[in-house]
């Protein structure tokens, strides 16, 4: 990162997990803030929490921080800008695109795990 975007590790974020229920940001906490607007079926609130997950799970790979400490890095940055949490989390993973490849050595780890992962104690091991 350059020195004028210092790292936006809020110190919380590392932290012990929390009840996702209790992270603002998690698609439970969205959910449960949404069900006050029964107009809105409940495929579509989940629909709308989607991209808050995809914008955490970004979160957590890079950052290395588990679920709670990603959905609580996104709440602080959501926080701090004053922004919308779906609309926050739709623009960052629309600009996901535009940030350079990973190296082919990251690329090779994440490869190797895609291969893998059924084979991983809790893993898929039926025959297909």
């Amino acid at each position: 990162m350059s020195d004028s975007h210092p790292e936006p590790h809020p110190p919380e974020a590392t932290r012990a997990p929390v009840s996702p229920t209790s992270v603002a940001g998690s698609r439970e906490w969205f959910l449960t803030q949404q069900r006050t607007r029964p107009d809105v079926p409940l495929p579509v609130l989940v629909e709308r929490a989607a991209v808050i997950e995809q914008a955490i799970g970004v979160l957590m790979v890079v950052y290395g921080v588990p679920a709670a400490g990603a959905a609580r890095l996104l709440t602080w940055r959501i926080q701090d800008t004053g922004s919308d949490a779906r609309a926050f989390a739709t623009r960052l993973i629309a600009e996901l695109p535009s940030l350079p490849a990973p190296l082919p050595e990251q690329r090779a780890v994440l490869d190797r795990l895609l291969f893998t992962a059924h084979q991983l104690p809790g893993g898929d091991q039926r025959t297909r």
